[in-house]
């Protein structure tokens, strides 16, 4: 069952935060995986979009926002396969 919620996200309002994993594990043969609080990941993929941004308009860009929704259209918490990322910018600072 889904539950409809806002999940809009503007990076300018969150403090900055550890980017060490919250869980780390390694198996005996070297393989492993680790676990990461969502705001780090955020920050990456905001980065990310912004160089796009960035690199499609030839000119200084910054992000003010990022929502996720799926493939019907409902707000989600973060990127899914078929979903859509919409990224607000602007190209003044």
């Amino acid at each position: 069952m889904t539950t409809e919620h806002d999940p809009t996200i503007a990076p300018g309002t969150r403090e900055p935060s550890d980017t060490l994993p919250l869980a780390l594990h390694v198996e005996r043969d070297g393989t492993g995986s680790a676990s990461f609080d969502w705001e780090p990941v955020l920050d990456v993929l905001t980065r990310g979009l912004e160089q796009l941004v960035r690199a499609a308009l030839g000119r200084e860009t910054c992000v003010v926002g990022v929502r996720f929704i799926d493939s019907d259209g409902r707000a989600i918490d973060g990127p899914i396969p078929g979903g859509i990322t919409l990224v607000g910018f602007t190209t003044t600072q």
